[in-house]
């Protein structure tokens, strides 16, 4: 943003080759094949494996969960001192 905006440096790509292939069909010339191909293998990903094993962690998480929950409430039910329940006088 420190110098002057000078347009002419840049190229619009994609309105570049979407011309050219507008060229190329009026002209009835065959269409050039682009350069960017997909260099990654796309895999296949079973969705349904990856649901059982997201509720098969899910079950053990509940189940760890509600024996903390468990042992909280145990504690919570404990008598408390009338001095201990208030931190604060009114």
């Amino acid at each position: 943003m420190t110098s002057k905006w000078k347009p002419a440096q840049y190229i619009d790509e994609y309105q570049a080759s979407v011309h050219k292939w507008i060229e190329e069909t009026v002209h009835h010339m065959p269409h050039a094949k682009t350069k960017n191909k997909p260099t990654t293998s796309m895999k296949a990903v079973d969705f349904i494996d990856l649901l059982k094993q997201s509720l098969k962690s899910g079950a053990k998480k509940k189940a760890k969960k509600s024996s903390i929950t468990a042992m909280r409430s145990s504690t919570l039910t404990k008598t408390k001192s009338k001095y201990t329940r208030h931190a604060t006088k009114h």
